[in-house]
């Protein structure tokens, strides 16, 4: 049994992935990540400094007819990168995730883009387009960074910090501070919503970010 501490970019499937394990289920259900389970409830948005314990491998045996071959087939879940686009107008995309063969589509915002991708997967560039443009050049596109995993929970300043950055209400650092510069972003999210402007990170305003930022898996 190993005690692992998280990085900034680990999620339960790259942890899996990592010590060896096909499935994070299999490392994440482990009952002495109960606690942390409790604490994080998404495996997919863990914080710098969370301990995930990794149990020790289990052997399993199958049984065989000598002489003849046998084909064993190891079954895991594949993970998926889900992106949701805020637009008024059809888009045309193109993921690149590390540098990979580019998943090409189109999306009107109403569903995420959803695409399977390796668990050791750290960044991805999305670029956009409208639908209506004849000549989609990468140089006429909008070109989007995307750190996978590196999101934070959204009870930590960093993950409000991170929401707010996405839909554009804050350009500052994730640093998990809370100063003026992320009270005017958590204003502007609340004028945005129509709401009182506080500039705190309230459970009501918590709540209201993860219903316009994240995308249930």
């Amino acid at each position: 049994m190993i005690r692992y501490r998280v990085v900034q970019g680990d999620c339960a499937s790259s942890i899996a992935n990592q010590f060896g394990f096909r499935d994070f289920r299999t490392l994440w259900d482990a009952p002495d990540n109960a606690e942390l389970r409790s604490l994080r409830p998404d495996p997919n948005v863990l914080f710098p400094g969370d301990v995930v314990v990794v149990p020790d491998h289990e052997l399993r045996v199958e049984e065989a007819e000598t002489g003849r071959r046998h084909t064993f087939v190891a079954r895991g879940k594949s993970p998926v990168l889900r992106l949701r686009i805020e637009t008024e107008q059809p888009l045309d995309y193109e993921l690149v995730v590390e540098g990979g063969e580019p998943f090409r589509g189109t999306t009107d915002g109403s569903a995420p883009i959803v695409h399977p991708i390796s668990a050791s997967a750290r960044s991805a560039i999305l670029t956009l387009w409208p639908s209506s443009m004849n000549d989609k050049t990468p140089d006429k596109g909008m070109r989007i960074p995307v750190a996978i995993g590196a999101l934070d929970p959204i009870d930590e300043i960093a993950g409000v910090q991170g929401r707010l950055r996405n839909l554009g209400f804050y350009d500052g650092p994730l640093d998990n501070r809370l100063e003026d510069l992320t009270r005017e972003g958590i204003r502007a999210f609340e004028r945005y919503l129509g709401r009182e402007e506080t500039g705190e990170p309230t459970a009501s305003l918590r709540a209201a970010l993860v219903q316009h930022h994240d995308v249930a898996s």
